[in-house]
C-alpha cells in the first residue's frame, strides 16, 4: 500500500513551525514511513530553509489521494472540502487568542469540534484548552510535529 501524507500550511515563511516540519518530513522519509510527502501553501511569504519534499499550491489538491494534515483554521476548512481520507488537524498555535480580537465561536467551532478531523497539538495545556472550550479529544501530543507520532496513530487505527 503507497502511504501519501499532504500537509496544508497557511503560509510559507521562516518560522518554528516551518524548521519543525520540514526536520520531521526529512526523518519520515529516511524512516520511509510514507512514501510520498507534499506541503500544500495558500500564501506565499520567504522561505529561507531547504525543503525535503515538494510544495505545491492548493490547487494541485485536487485528486490527492492520501492523509492530509491541517495546520490552522484556514488549512482545516481546505481539508474538509478536499479529502475523504484520514484527516488530522495539528494545533500549533491557538489562533483564535493570538488574532486579538476573540471571534464568534460559532464561527471557529465547526473546526476544533469536527468528527472528520483527528485533532493534535503541541501541549497537554492546548489538549486541555480545546477540551474544555469545544469538548475535543486530542489524540496526538507532539510539541515539535513529528511525523511519527502522525504514522503510529494511523497504523494503531488501521491504516
Amino acid at each position: 500500500m503507497v502511504r501519501k501524507l499532504g500537509i496544508l500550511i497557511d503560509r510559507i515563511e521562516t518560522s518554528q513551525l516551518i524548521l519543525d516540519m520540514n526536520v520531521s518530513i526529512g526523518e519520515a522519509i529516511s524512516k520511509q514511513l510514507y512514501d510520498d510527502v507534499n506541503v500544500f501553501y495558500n500564501n506565499v511569504g520567504q522561505n529561507m530553509m531547504a525543503s525535503p519534499c515538494a510544495y505545491m499550491s492548493p490547487a494541485q489538491l485536487h485528486g490527492f489521494n492520501g492523509e492530509i494534515i491541517a495546520t490552522n483554521i484556514a488549512t482545516a476548512e481546505v481539508a474538509l472540502n478536499i479529502s475523504k481520507n484520514r484527516r488530522f488537524f495539528y494545533i500549533w498555535e491557538l489562533e483564535w487568542l493570538k488574532e486579538g480580537v476573540i471571534p464568534h465561536y460559532d464561527s471557529i467551532a465547526p473546526y476544533y469540534n469536527n468528527n472528520e478531523f483527528i485533532y493534535a497539538t503541541r501541549s497537554k495545556s492546548y489538549a486541555a484548552i480545546l477540551e474544555n472550550n469545544f469538548n475535543t479529544k486530542v489524540e496526538i501530543i507532539t510539541p515539535n510535529f513529528n511525523l511519527e507520532k502522525f504514522n503510529e496513530y494511523s497504523l494503531r487505527c488501521g491504516g
